[in-house]
């Protein structure tokens, strides 16, 4: 599937696999709870929510509380733990907090930008499995699941670097993003 067909297949409630800046993704529209759940249980039944929303520029503001310096980090390869403040979002969130990336991935933030929603994001494999690593293992992967796949060539890098913010940023765990 190319980019621009994601969008209507993304409208729709499907979910999607798909490069981002760090790893292969699987995702879908953040405000359907529905589709996050189907989404997410193609991971399988263990599958507990450890997802994050790439969230469309125009929302970043409205779904979480963001601090001033949050261009040091985004678009990048971070994830960013803020105060959830739009609680249409509450099945994302973990406790009070919700995870907010915004990838180094040009196509897909223009995707998710014209699809004006956030979309879920979680990386691309099942329960205890490795991520995808290719385009073949995605396509493999996402074949096995009954999903499209974005047709891009991309080479999984690593796991983005997650920052928690309380008055500060507090890193989480250390992957590709580097602190500026």
């Amino acid at each position: 599937m190319q980019w621009q067909a994601s969008i209507s297949w993304l409208q729709s409630g499907g979910a999607l696999a798909y490069p981002t800046d760090t790893l292969w993704g699987l995702g879908c529209r953040a405000d359907d709870p529905g589709a996050v759940l189907g989404c997410l249980s193609l991971k399988g039944p263990d599958r507990q929510a450890n997802c994050s929303v790439i969230v469309p520029i125009m929302l970043l503001h409205e779904i979480a509380d963001v601090p001033d310096d949050i261009d040091r980090f985004l678009p990048g390869p971070y994830t960013l733990i803020l105060p959830l403040k739009d609680k249409r979002y509450r099945h994302l969130a973990q406790g009070e907090t919700i995870g907010v990336r915004r990838p180094d991935c040009p196509d897909l933030l223009q995707t998710v930008d014209a699809l004006g929603v956030p979309l879920v994001t979680t990386s691309l494999n099942a329960h205890g499995q490795s991520p995808a690593h290719d385009l073949l293992e995605a396509k493999q992967v996402a074949e096995s699941w009954g999903i499209p796949c974005i047709e891009q060539s991309f080479d999984a890098v690593g796991p983005s670097t997650i920052l928690l913010w309380r008055d500060g940023w507090e890193v989480l765990r250390r992957g590709i993003g580097i602190m500026p």
